[in-house]
């Protein structure tokens, strides 16, 4: 352990797959590096972290926690509440004091001798239906419940950090707190890229977890009307969604390449050679719509979601699939209109380069504006 300012415990219990969320936990551990850390978490394996974000992870002290592993699908919430109890008994028998305890991964922990808790709130998934179900009356019932229970504990969160103004507003309706949109690191030198229109494929690049929510079977539709384009689907495997990524197998026309677990560097000249980037679903940021745009692709992103507000004019909205798909034609065939939106994009993307994100965190621990 260093001779650090601050003692600072993380709480992310699930580090089994790297994904937006463990990349804020990662980038926040190396802005703070200079401080004494300490993690909570259920896996902890810096090689790991290093191929996978290309990141040198400070040293910690990694505090191991049970797995959660819910039961029933239906009622994984109340079983993810019960196991935050245990994770608040877990943090009460911390040997000593902390001066911070951040959460990382949604969890309204409760921080005891700690006194001062931050939370970085990716969606308040635990007292809000998601964008799509916020229509149904059942999903209604379903997360007023919820909600009785975890505002109690939302009461006891210092400072609460979140990715987008999207869900900044869907933390005030639903948490009832005002948080600071701090958007998430994104490794755009990584991904950038400058070749122009005539030296890239009539192609079509979309990344995303294969689950349902990422609506991946939306751009199989459109890839079937557009069969001399040539479609590129990149994902990680979730073992509790494999029937959904072989039923998109079974299912894809032959312009359609579905890539699975894909190494970012493989991953970013899959991008530079693309035209465009499609994103199909009410994300509440949408690290791969960055990294696109840093890449030079055209971003064209679903209407409702944090992509659509985040880039700005830099990103082109669609509504539905007829339009999603004119959207397409009309950015794979144009070279002005698409070298116009290309600029546009790779220069948006610089907005949110991890720098600039290690850089804000470090401005609000030293500065000490959990306690304002």
């Amino acid at each position: 352990m260093g001779n650090g300012n601050l003692r600072i415990l993380f709480v992310h219990p699930r580090l089994g797959v790297l994904g937006g969320a463990e990349r804020v936990l990662v980038h926040m551990l190396g802005a703070l590096r200079d401080n004494d850390l300490s993690l909570i978490s259920d896996d902890w394996c810096p090689q790991r972290v290093n191929t996978i974000f290309d990141i040198e992870p400070p040293e910690i002290e990694w505090i191991r926690c049970a797995s959660f592993r819910p039961l029933l699908p239906h009622f994984q919430a109340f079983h993810w509440l019960y196991y935050a109890r245990k994770i608040d008994s877990l943090i009460q028998k911390m040997d000593r004091d902390c001066d911070l305890l951040i959460e990382t991964q949604q969890v309204y922990s409760d921080p005891g001798r700690v006194g001062r808790l931050v939370s970085y709130i990716h969606y308040p998934s635990l007292a809000a239906p998601p964008p799509e179900k916020e229509k149904s009356i059942a999903s209604s019932i379903y997360y007023a419940i919820l909600r009785s229970i975890v505002l109690r504990r939302v009461g006891k969160i210092s400072l609460a950090l979140t990715n987008s103004p999207f869900t900044a507003r869907k933390v005030v309706e639903y948490l009832k707190i005002r948080p600071l949109v701090v958007p998430p690191p994104v490794d755009v030198r990584r991904f950038y890229s400058d070749r122009s229109w005539s030296d890239r494929e009539d192609k079509v690049v979309s990344i995303g977890t294969f689950l349902p929510f990422k609506r991946h079977h939306l751009l199989l539709q459109v890839a079937r009307k557009l069969p001399e384009i040539r479609f590129v689907i990149m994902g990680t495997l979730r073992e509790d969604h494999r029937s959904y990524y072989e039923k998109l197998c079974k299912q894809k026309s032959e312009n359609v390449t579905i890539m699975q677990d894909v190494a970012l560097d493989a991953a970013a000249k899959e991008l530079a050679s693309a035209k465009v980037y499609v994103h199909l679903c009410p994300e509440h940021f949408g690290i791969s719509v960055v990294e696109a745009a840093a890449a030079g692709c055209v971003p064209i992103v679903y209407e409702v979601g944090g992509p659509a507000e985040c880039l700005g004019d830099a990103a082109i909205i669609w509504k539905d699939l007829d339009h999603l798909r004119s959207c397409i034609i009309e950015s794979v065939t144009d070279g002005y209109f698409w070298s116009k939106m290309s600029d546009k994009a790779r220069n948006a993307a610089f907005e949110f380069d991890a720098s600039i994100f290690e850089q804000r965190i470090k401005n609000i621990v030293e500065g000490q504006l959990w306690k304002k």
